[in-house]
């Protein structure tokens, strides 16, 4: 084969191009870092390099749900202790209140601060992180307990849940002073006031109309002879009467049944499940009310709502809002206040502040009055002795009142305790999966780095070996490519 200038001056020129592109890369190695600048440099590389990123990228993003996450937790957990001490607090008053050494106006001094207490419950309730409430599921944007009256909100079909549990034993006082004991002129033994035992479940609200199907009274209505009827539902403590029995009776009446046995007696009894399900409609809410989204399974029927006619919380499951930490890893961030700050604690306080504000109008003074009243020839001795009797009726229902309270504040400490670990359980789960999370970081980095980033030593000492070839294909070409007078025929 005949070689020719052509031929020698292309091949020249292929060489050169050749040295000037492997100079290039390894200028380019320099300069940016990487092996590679664009992927049909090195395919196998490239694809490697894809799949690192990717891995880097999603492990700083799982890095920053778990950072999110714990956050949210330790909002949460802030609020479960503060919990935890404003039940303590209530529960030391409830054990000075169930001494018999008080006064009844003791007693109503130490209810006015338990009042205090428990609102300041629902506030830690309204907790929030990042401008969303910690305790409300998936709807972050509405306030477990209500923080301002609306009487416009209406929800229906509020659905409550009833276990033989939910069945409380107290006493109660029932006033009735229209009359005294013996002919006017003897001196008095006893009014006809009496203190039942009672067998109640409470609704989680107050000033309710006949809901399922019960009787609304009013303990303020003289015309109510006796409101702790069964079948009744107390609108000033939410309470619904189950069952009564009175011990002084004459004969006694009977004790109780079981709780189970009392709450077959309930509107809505299930025999399989052994719950009642009692359901009623409420408009109007004040301030620290439960709120019903967030709480029971209801309907919105709110005039110009937006969710109006949408069902909300179906069955009364609670929302778990989850994030993700890795992949198929998924962990609750969130606690539900109806499984802490619970419906029955709520109903629990409120009777109790209920039943003492309608003991408030009982004072001595009133009493005292009302017996001048109606016997205005007693002795200042009988007076004296008539209003002790009836005082300690009073005193009888609030001194078992408060214990009542004690045995709440127990139970209740132990339900947030619950929740509280279960927060704290979780937050231990999210360090350590932060910790492996950091770990995984580090090496997808460094692999990422091993497959990617340039070895400048290397490089240089390339660069220098190409340089000379360059160069020296350069000073070849030189000579081959001299004009001769050919050039110019």
């Amino acid at each position: 084969m005949r070689i020719t200038n052509s031929m020698i001056t292309n091949g020249m020129m292929l060489n050169i191009n050749r040295n000037a592109n492997s100079l290039n890369r390894y200028y380019a190695m320099l300069s940016t870092g990487k092996k590679i600048s664009v992927p049909s440099d090195d395919p196998l590389l490239a694809s490697r390099a894809l799949k690192f990123r990717t891995n880097v990228a999603e492990t700083e993003q799982y890095i920053k749900n778990v950072s999110q996450g714990i956050s949210w937790m330790e909002v949460t957990e802030g609020a479960y202790r503060n919990v935890n001490n404003i039940l303590f607090k209530i529960r030391e008053l409830a054990a000075r209140g169930s001494t018999d050494t008080l006064t009844y106006e003791d007693r109503q001094k130490i209810m006015t601060d338990v009042s205090s207490l428990v609102e300041q419950i629902g506030l830690e309730m309204n907790a929030t992180y990042a401008g969303r409430y910690v305790f409300s599921g998936y709807r972050t944007d509405q306030p477990p307990v209500l923080a301002e009256d609306d009487a416009n909100l209406s929800y229906e079909d509020i659905t409550q849940k009833f276990s033989a549990a939910d069945v409380q034993f107290t006493k109660v006082y029932e006033r009735d002073l229209g009359a005294l004991s013996g002919p006017a002129d003897d001196p008095p033994t006893n009014s006809d006031s009496v203190v039942r035992e009672v067998a109640v479940i409470k609704l989680a609200y107050t000033d309710l109309e006949n809901p399922a199907g019960y009787t609304t009274v009013s303990l303020n209505d003289p015309a109510v002879a006796d409101p702790y009827t069964p079948g009744n539902y107390i609108k000033e403590t939410g309470e619904i009467v189950l069952a009564v029995r009175d011990p002084n009776a004459d004969p006694p009446e009977p004790a109780f049944g079981t709780a189970l046995d009392i709450l077959q007696t309930a509107t809505g009894f299930d025999a399989a499940t052994g719950t009642a399900t009692l359901q009623y409609d409420k408009t109007g809410f004040k301030r620290g009310e439960l709120n019903p989204q967030i709480y029971f399974d209801c309907i919105d029927r709110t005039p110009g709502s937006p969710t109006n006619g949408d069902r909300f919380n179906p069955g009364g499951a609670f929302q778990d809002f989850e994030y993700e930490f890795s992949v198929n890893t998924r962990v609750s961030v969130n606690s539900n206040a109806g499984n802490s700050f619970t419906d029955k604690m709520y109903a629990d306080y409120q009777s109790i502040a209920g039943i003492f504000d309608y003991m408030n109008m009982n004072t001595k003074e009133q009493i005292t009055s009302t017996f001048r009243q109606l016997q205005p020839g007693l002795t200042a001795e009988q007076l004296e002795d008539a209003v002790a009797k009836e005082m300690q009726k009073i005193q009888d229902c609030a001194q078992r009142r408060f214990s009542d309270l004690l045995g709440f504040c127990d139970k209740h400490i132990s339900v947030v305790g619950v929740e509280h670990t279960d927060v704290g359980s979780r937050m231990s789960r999210l360090e350590l999966i932060q910790a492996r999370l950091e770990d995984d970081r580090v090496n997808y980095m460094k692999l990422m780095s091993d497959n990617e980033d340039a070895d400048y030593a290397d490089a240089i000492m390339r660069i220098n070996s190409l340089e000379a070839v360059y160069q020296a294909s350069l000073k070849t070409g030189g000579s081959i490519m001299q004009l001769t007078l050919a050039d110019y025929i």
